[in-house]
């Protein structure tokens, strides 16, 4: 892989990222389910950055976090986004935003202008770097790295060699740095799992009252068995809810019922 001495200064180019919270979501959001928002995220944020930095010197950073959801529409996207934002205002973290959904890349559509290359393009591409795909945004601390052009192995693409050699170098270049991909959902989605085995924590969006047990199961059973697992349970009638987890085989969700409430994760 090349020698990236002066990413700084190669950033391909700044873009503007419309986060604005009401356009996302489509509908107008009070100031108090805002604070309540920024505050659920900082929590969030909490968790991951332990685990990914609270190491042993001995061991690996694990700060190559995916943010999916089980179907579409979920709020996968938003989450990474919120969570992206709420890193970017630590002290001593920076964080690299990517748009690993090569199906419906809505992240990157976010962006202004549109950036010439991403990461298809990159897999794709021998003579494009990485900082040809990296951009600067606004925050000092947050980078972006949209999905680019789409391809048509895409799936090979994210298995190749020079996705493992990317994913490496995002694990051990930046002490400070925490990695969010934004990907496909996990239902019927090969490029999903096919990134699964990538990094070291996932986040599973779930929305209140949408999900079956039975398929959370289910993915939970192709998960890579020493990843991270972390559920939001979103869109919910209090509030997001926030649970770590590795095991739902329990007697308490043995029928197919559909997660609600803020115990369903139990």
């Amino acid at each position: 892989m090349t020698d990236h001495t002066d990413v700084n200064e190669k950033l391909n180019m700044d873009v503007v990222f419309n986060d604005n919270l009401e356009d996302i979501v489509g509908r107008n959001v009070p100031a108090t389910i805002r604070s309540s928002i920024n505050e659920e995220f900082r929590s969030i944020k909490r968790t991951l950055l332990t685990v990914a930095f609270e190491q042993d010197d001995d061991q690996p950073k694990r700060n190559r976090v995916m943010v999916t959801s089980i179907n579409s529409c979920e709020g996968k996207t938003f989450t990474a986004i919120g969570l992206a934002k709420s890193v970017s205002n630590e002290r001593n973290k920076t964080v690299l935003l990517v748009d690993g959904d090569v199906l419906n890349p809505s992240l990157s559509k976010l962006l202004t202008p549109t950036p010439s290359h991403g990461l298809m393009d990159y897999l794709n591409d021998p003579t494009i770097d990485v900082p040809d795909i990296m951009c600067n945004t606004p925050s000092d601390g947050l980078k972006v790295i949209t999905t680019g052009a789409g391809h048509h192995q895409a799936n090979e693409l994210l298995a190749s060699d020079i996705m493992n050699e990317l994913m490496s170098e995002l694990n051990t270049r930046y002490s400070d740095r925490l990695v969010v991909i934004d990907a496909p959902p996990l239902m019927g989605v090969n490029e999903t799992l096919t990134m699964a085995n990538k990094v070291d924590q996932i986040v599973i969006v779930i929305e209140e009252g949408k999900t079956k047990v039975s398929e959370l199961k289910r993915i939970q059973r192709a998960l890579p068995k020493d990843v991270v697992v972390h559920f939001v349970l979103n869109k919910t009638l209090s509030q997001t809810e926030w649970r770590t987890h590795n095991d739902l085989e329990s007697d308490t969700h043995q029928n197919d019922q559909v997660l609600t409430g803020a115990n369903a994760l139990h």
